[in-house]
């Protein structure tokens, strides 16, 4: 009978058989918590001793432009009411793509002329266009690639007040030369037709297109 009773700190009852050992069970905790600290402490020093690693690297503005290397040149293009001479060099420093536009009718007759600066965005990573015309309208849009063709929405304020809008699309070829087609145009609110696509031709500068007095 006295072996079944439950009486603390008695030896022979079952309280004391069944006692815990708290002190074994602390001793237990705080090995494991040591190791467990010591687990961590070297994690961190190995991590500390680990190289960072390095942000990735951001092109210059001429190693990205040099994506649209395939505009370089002096070029122009046939439309039915007009032709488009295009001259495409880098600036001095190298940083930016510069496009001087001449349009002239079928008699010579200069009809604009305009400067565009594209320059590389190192934050969208897109290219970013100024569009300059020498009546006194400006404008701008983004390049962006889609597939295998650049599409180039560019708005204007031309000098007049009103605006104009048009998509151009551009199409590199194998060949080292590209088509240009003007889309989505607008002038004044009002839409115009598009215009159908424009193999780029390679030719010599006009000799009036050369001179420093074309930009404005």
């Amino acid at each position: 009978m006295t072996a079944d009773l439950f009486l603390p700190g008695v030896p022979g009852t079952k309280s004391y058989a069944r006692r815990p050992r708290w002190d074994r069970l602390v001793a237990i905790v705080l090995s494991c918590a040591m190791c467990l600290a010591t687990a961590v402490l070297a994690y961190q020093v190995t991590a500390n001793d680990r190289p960072a690693t390095p942000p990735p690297a951001v092109p210059t503005p001429h190693d990205a432009l040099a994506k649209l290397n395939w505009l370089l040149g002096d070029w122009q293009f046939h439309f039915e009411s007009f032709t488009l001479n295009r001259s495409v060099t880098y600036s001095p420093n190298g940083n930016y793509m510069l496009v001087r536009d001449t349009a002239r009718d079928h008699s010579d007759t200069i009809l604009y002329r305009e400067l565009t600066i594209i320059a590389y965005n190192p934050v969208s990573e897109l290219f970013e266009t100024w569009v300059f015309r020498d009546s006194g309208g400006f404008g701008g849009g983004v390049m962006e690639l889609f597939g295998n063709q650049w599409l180039v929405p560019v708005r204007m304020i031309l000098a007049d007040g009103r605006t104009s809008t048009c998509n151009y699309i551009y199409t590199p070829s194998t060949e080292g030369r590209y088509t240009l087609q003007p889309t989505s145009r607008t002038l004044g609110g009002l839409a115009i037709p598009d215009l159908p696509p424009a193999l780029a031709q390679r030719v010599t500068p006009h000799p009036e297109d050369t001179t420093p007095s074309f930009v404005f």
